[in-house]
């Protein structure tokens, strides 16, 4: 019976003096982390595992530590060089760290193959995300190993794409569009503080733009703006704006990152944008980053149609002011794309054969004393891009608008008085 005593307790003191955690003590001045190692082998049960190459690049350190936890006195010697360490049971084994890597690539539409601007793509298992730029490139820096990447979009279907990445990798996704949204309920605790904010934004695509009721079948950009709060209009059916007591002339008008000066048409009643050519635009009316500077009251940053890369395709549409023509396509497919957009009015092909009839109805009126008129006006938008892909990681855009108005009256007098403009 004394001999299962004295077993029972000799077993409970060596299992109380397992658990208590072992301190180490350690006073070094410029030692090799290979004489470190070997303190902390005669001060505790632990034994390390690696390879000799992996400690000859490290310099001499100094280390002081007084009654500290093995991850502690591990967390000083390591934590800011490339070496990992992992504690399994009674041994350290000591590897090189993994570096992060780099997941990039471009977010599409499925069907249309424009890439989509502001789309969000998160990593489920680190939770880390991005939102891809105003050419549809996306960047994200994770851990190597698995993941899961959901790309999202205001209007496209959600996807979970699962992948074992060890390297740097590009990947693209394309979105396929979705008509029904289900309810989405967004609940938490912000446990981070906000480190970036843009008020003042507001970001249109293609669809919004064309949805606003418009002025004789004339979708216009400007108008759109025009109804939205802190925007005034000078006169009305006019396209100017004046966002929140500016002037007119104090606004910045970008076309894929290009300045345009003179935006208007007919005096200001039609706007130089065709919406045909708009894949989207953002609207700043206060707060605006300091990259666009030059303007006090706002920014309208619009981007134009890339292209499609893998089949051709256009729209025509006839309006009772104007006509558009819109063509786009690969011109090298999946390598080089092409959009090109134009838009013209017609009243003079309609006020020519009207004048010519009543100047000929005059003149059979009165031949001694009549005037013969010629009046005509019209203008015209042209825009085209090409976008070439040189890699995964770089592409060249080239962007063109060309647009004018054009104004021309003559008055001939029969007694040879001509007036012309």
């Amino acid at each position: 019976m004394e001999r299962y005593i004295l077993f029972f307790l000799l077993f409970i003191c060596l299992h109380t003096g397992a658990s208590e955690p072992q301190k180490i003590t350690i006073r070094a001045e410029r030692k090799s982390i290979t004489e470190l190692i070997r303190q902390i082998e005669s001060q505790t049960d632990y034994r390390f595992s690696y390879n000799p190459d992996l400690l000859k690049k490290l310099p001499p350190i100094s280390i002081r530590v007084e009654d500290e936890t093995i991850e502690n006195v591990l967390g000083a010697l390591f934590d800011k060089t490339d070496i990992q360490f992992i504690i399994r049971d009674k041994f350290i084994i000591l590897k090189k760290r993994q570096k992060e890597i780099t997941i990039s690539g471009f977010i599409h539409d499925r069907e249309s193959h424009e890439t989509l601007i502001s789309a969000n793509i998160i990593d489920l298992v680190s939770g880390q995300g991005a939102v891809s730029n105003n050419f549809g490139f996306y960047s994200l820096t994770l851990p190597p190993g698995s993941l899961t990447l959901r790309p999202s979009y205001v209007g496209y279907a959600t996807e979970h794409h699962p992948f074992i990445v060890t390297q740097d990798t590009v990947i693209h996704f394309y979105l396929r569009p979705s008509s029904s949204l289900k309810e989405v309920v967004v609940e938490g605790d912000l446990r981070n503080p906000i480190q970036h904010a843009e008020t003042g934004k507001i970001s249109f695509n293609a669809g919004t733009l064309n949805a606003v009721p418009a002025l004789m079948g004339e979708h216009d950009v400007i108008k759109v703006l025009q109804q939205l709060p802190g925007v005034a209009v000078g006169s009305d059916a006019m396209a100017g704006l004046y966002v929140r007591g500016g002037n007119a002339d104090e606004n910045l008008y970008l076309v894929d990152g290009n300045p345009l000066y003179h935006v208007h048409h007919l005096l200001g009643l039609f706007s130089t944008f065709n919406p045909e050519a708009v894949k989207t635009m953002d609207f700043y009316k206060g707060s605006f980053p300091a990259r666009y500077g030059g303007r006090l009251s706002s920014v309208v940053d619009l981007r134009m149609n890339d292209g499609d890369m893998k089949q051709m395709s256009g729209t025509a549409s006839i309006g009772l002011i104007s006509s558009r023509l819109n063509l786009q396509g690969p011109i090298v497919k999946d390598k080089t794309s092409f959009s090109v957009s134009l838009r013209r009015t017609y009243l003079d092909l309609l006020v020519r054969p009207a004048l010519y009839f009543m100047n000929r109805q005059n003149k059979k009126d009165d031949p001694e004393n009549h005037d013969k008129i010629d009046f005509a006006y019209y203008f015209y938008d042209f825009n085209a891009k090409i976008n070439h892909k040189f890699s995964d990681k770089s592409r060249l855009y080239l962007s063109l608008y060309n647009g004018k108005d054009k104004l021309f009256f003559k008055n001939e007098s029969r007694y040879g008085g001509t007036n012309q403009y």
